[in-house]
């Protein structure tokens, strides 16, 4: 894993190098990616600093790449105990993703992973809360229905949910038969 951040790392000084704004999402993919990979090999606080250092890039990112750096920055938090900023990353995005609406699949699979993390009633409250809300409506179904209970919304909308908790069910069972690797000292 130590090649692939530095695979990114070269991407990154590379495209400073030349200083252009056509080349600013391509940095900030490579810097969304390397948290990525800093994350799954044990490092989530290198993670969490380097989607920081997305989020706080002048010019700010785009609004997809903001939602994504909040998102990624939001799972590894947690990872280091950090739930109340990962709370209010996840928020953040939440903000966001109704404007990012051709990422809503990957804004439902982050929710579904913080579940994990948070518990179902916390991230239903986050989404809630959120102008996200109508959006997510067959999450929001899903986890009502994993609180025991039972909302009244179309057929079709009850059919995806069973789907969700079918997710949520399956990523429960992994999470308990392979446990987390823990941080490096």
């Amino acid at each position: 894993m130590g090649e692939a951040v530095a695979a990114f790392d070269l991407v990154v000084e590379r495209c400073l190098e030349i200083e252009s704004d056509d080349l600013s999402e391509v940095v900030e993919t490579a810097l969304l990616d390397r948290a990525l990979v800093e994350g799954a090999s044990g490092k989530p606080d290198r993670a969490v600093q380097t989607a920081t250092q997305v989020l706080n890039r002048v010019p700010k990112p785009g609004l997809r790449k903001r939602m994504r750096a909040l998102f990624i920055r939001a799972y590894w938090s947690l990872d280091c105990g950090g739930e109340p900023a990962a709370k209010r990353d996840i928020a953040a995005a939440l903000q966001l993703l109704p404007e990012c609406d051709t990422d809503l699949a990957k804004g439902i699979d982050w929710l579904i992973r913080y579940t994990a993390s948070l518990g179902n009633a916390d991230v239903l409250e986050l989404i809630n809360l959120s102008p996200a809300k109508d959006a997510l409506l067959p999450l929001v179904t899903a986890l009502d229905q994993e609180l025991g209970r039972e909302p009244r919304v179309a057929i079709e909308v009850v059919e995806v949910a069973r789907d969700i908790r079918r997710h949520l069910k399956e990523l429960r069972e992994s999470q308990s038969a392979e446990p987390r690797v823990e941080r490096a000292s």
